[in-house]
């Protein structure tokens, strides 16, 4: 949804880093991802991706892009008054736990928002199924409770190189 917003530099940027030539390209690569997630429904794992999109009421959005991410995207762009931090927070949060079947009852805080937010994106991916993985190639490892306990728990691993990036309130990793 950014890079169908974004131009210039931004634009090449957002492009290459989701490995597409253009936005006719990333349009075709997000409705193949799209249709595979709908056609998984006859006794394969439960899968569901949602897009949401909230935008400042004193931001206008050009109807373009509004009919991009109705169509494409299936969200409605919600418009809301950013400084009224505790109810988009609340909004926010009710779409994460709705959209993610109760598994992420929060996903955004007050001090998220400040006052140059305009545009807030938001996507899910929930996926529910049985991985066959090398047992060798598994190693325990401390996974952290988001309470800050710990427990150990079976990861698998791999021999990849990633891109990642640490930017303030948020981490990014690219896997192929």
């Amino acid at each position: 949804m950014t890079a169908a917003g974004a131009k210039g530099n931004t634009l090449n940027q957002n492009l290459q880093f989701l490995g597409a030539s253009d936005i006719d390209d990333l349009k075709s690569k997000f409705l193949n991802m799209a249709a595979v997630l709908e056609s998984n429904i006859n006794g394969g794992p439960d899968l569901s991706f949602v897009n949401g999109m909230w935008v400042a009421h004193t931001h206008k959005l050009r109807d373009s892009f509004k009919q991009l991410a109705n169509t494409l995207y299936k969200t409605e762009p919600k418009v809301v008054d950013f400084k009224r931090k505790e109810e988009v927070v609340e909004e926010v949060n009710l779409w994460a736990n709705i959209a993610s079947k109760g598994l992420i009852p929060e996903i955004l805080k007050p001090n998220h928002i400040n006052n140059k937010t305009t545009v807030l994106f938001a996507n899910a991916l929930y996926f529910k199924g049985t991985w066959n993985f090398d047992q060798e190639r598994t190693i325990d490892k401390d996974f952290y409770l988001l309470n800050g306990d710990k427990i150990s728990v079976p990861f698998m691993t791999g021999c990849y190189d990633y891109s990642y990036g640490s930017f303030e309130g948020y981490q990014a990793a690219k896997i192929p």
